[in-house]
């Protein structure tokens, strides 16, 4: 008796295709269509920074004087120590009372339940500039940076993301492939979508957006991944978010193989989460429901190769087939792979130049296919995770 799987295999095979073609698609748009125009208008609005910190005693200090030394001085800078057991809350009340570019608010909040969009929603509360601009704690950026954002806001967008660039790259192998990961990330689902027309994705983190609009919309949702809630909100409600490649975001990268491995989890949970909850607006958008799939491409991958050993293992083992599909060949994954390298290449070649990317791709590109296996690892535990306290990121002050 031979199982037919093809049930299985052909929609396998239709993902790969449809983000075979979409991603480097959205990465070559990135990379050669004209960035839309922005111009910087008369307005100087008061801007509230909301950094939540829950635990970030090693990174809290660097980023209280990041922001203190912005060029933009209408600053006003709010640290929500959430649930800290850590030294995060006085460390960061020292640090803030050394410096005086920046009106500096530090708070120590309590509460039952963990999770980002708590802190943030506190924020949300003490802010009193017009704008509302918010980052982890581990973020860095570059001084001009609240300078250039205002002219997408004087162009008539509501939010901006800006470019999320690894902050340690180099500490070690994870770092520079999930600095890779960013890259492909920022060209795929902000950069390409942006030059499209189309809304900007939002990576949580060196995100600015008009306060009234926070409010309108009831702030922060306290999701696993608070950043795709509220684009795929604000998409809803018509609201504009620009990609701004000038204001530049640094962040730090997990260090260990467990520490990318916990983060991922959450993300993707995060994202079904999201899905399931919006599937029905964004079935109207298919560009942001395949936004919201897009993990599933890995799955795809990884289970089509899966068939595909279990295939040669049975035919090598036994003479004969046991199971069949239809659909997943060597050679069909192997097409539908080169458009990823390809794609990989041209985001490299934009930020590093052709012969930097062409050497960095050759030896880079093959341990990122084998990395994006962590995904279907992610798949099983994400199961588990149940809340944002038990998935949080450890900040240790790598890199910049």
């Amino acid at each position: 008796m031979i199982v037919d799987l093809s049930f299985i295999s052909i929609p396998l095979v239709c993902l790969l295709v449809i983000y075979a073609v979409m991603w480097p698609f959205y990465t070559l748009v990135a990379a050669l269509f004209p960035t839309p125009e922005v111009k910087k208008g008369d307005s100087s609005p008061l801007i509230s920074i909301v950094v939540p910190a829950n635990n970030e005693e090693k990174v809290i200090g660097q980023s209280i004087r990041n922001f203190a030394r912005q060029t933009y001085k209408k600053l006003e800078l709010i640290i929500i120590c959430h649930n800290c057991t850590d030294d995060t809350y006085p460390i960061a009340k020292k640090v803030a009372e050394s410096v005086s570019e920046i009106n500096v608010k530090v708070i120590d909040l309590k509460t039952r339940d963990s999770g980002k969009g708590l802190a943030l929603n506190q924020g949300l509360k003490e802010a009193t500039g017009e704008l509302l601009s918010y980052f982890d704690a581990d973020g860095t950026t570059n001084d001009t940076f609240f300078e250039r954002v205002l002219k997408y806001i004087d162009s008539g967008y509501d939010c901006v993301q800006s470019k999320i660039v690894a902050k340690n790259p180099n500490d070690n192998f994870w770092t520079k492939i999930q600095g890779y990961e960013m890259l492909v990330f920022a060209m795929v689902f902000c950069e390409g979508r942006y030059k499209l027309g189309l809304n900007s994705g939002i990576g949580g983190t060196g995100v600015v957006v008009k306060t009234e609009i926070m409010r309108a919309i009831g702030g922060f949702g306290n999701s696993l991944v608070d950043d795709l809630d509220l684009c795929m909100e604000l998409t809803k409600r018509g609201y504009r978010i620009a990609f701004a490649r000038d204001c530049v975001v640094y962040d730090e990268k997990p260090q260990t193989w467990n520490g990318a491995f916990k983060q991922r989890t959450r993300w993707f949970k995060g994202h079904f989460d999201v899905l399931f909850g919006r599937f029905r607006e964004t079935i109207k958008r298919p560009h942001d429901l395949l936004y919201l799939f897009s993990p599933t491409v890995v799955i795809a991958l990884w289970t089509s190769l899966a068939l595909g050993v279990l295939y040669i293992i049975q035919i090598h083992l036994f003479k004969t087939a046991f199971i069949a599909y239809y659909g997943i060949t060597v050679k069909t994954l192997a097409i539908l792979t080169m458009p990823y390298i390809i794609q990989f290449f041209i985001g490299a070649a934009k930020e590093e130049g052709k012969l930097r990317a062409l050497k960095n791709t050759v030896l880079y590109v093959f341990p990122l296919y084998l990395w994006t296996f962590i995904w279907y690892l992610v798949m099983f535990k994400a199961i588990s995770v149940k809340s944002w306290g038990t998935t949080k990121t450890l900040h240790i002050g790598g890199g910049k």
